[in-house]
């Protein structure tokens, strides 16, 4: 991912969210500013699929990632609480396939083959994170 464009720094916070914490895209699209704390490092969110309440530390990667993305990227006078937005006007919230598709470009281009069937909160899951450095 190129994180020296807008598009890239999205993608990658995106790409770190599901790959660290191994939420599903949809918990992703839903992610608010008032579900992350940064100065107690929480996030904190209901999954959307369980309706599970999850309280997560606020990994310093992710911190990273999210922090570029709102500061050099996300459109302050967009009146949407979700974080994450398109990166054209006019702007709106992703989508769950967009997510998806954004997280199966990355995979894809890292080279690792995998069959698209398969959830990719579970395929990225398996390696905990640790894989994905270099993106």
């Amino acid at each position: 991912m190129d994180r020296s464009r807008s598009n890239g720094k999205r993608d990658y916070a995106t790409f770190v969210l599901i790959s660290r914490y191994g939420l599903r895209p949809s918990d992703v699209v839903n992610l608010r500013f008032q579900n992350i704390d940064f100065q107690a490092k929480r996030i904190m969110i209901n999954q959307v699929k369980t309706t599970e309440f999850l309280s997560l530390p606020l990994l310093e990667i992710v911190e990273l990632a999210l922090e570029d993305y709102i500061a050099q990227v996300r459109k302050a006078e967009n009146n949407s609480d979700c974080i994450f937005l398109t990166a054209f006007a006019p702007y709106r919230p992703l989508s769950r396939a967009e997510i998806s598709t954004i997280i199966k470009f990355a995979i894809r281009k890292s080279g690792v083959e995998i069959k698209w069937a398969l959830c990719i909160a579970c395929f990225l899951g398996q390696f905990n994170g640790k894989r994905w450095t270099s993106l």
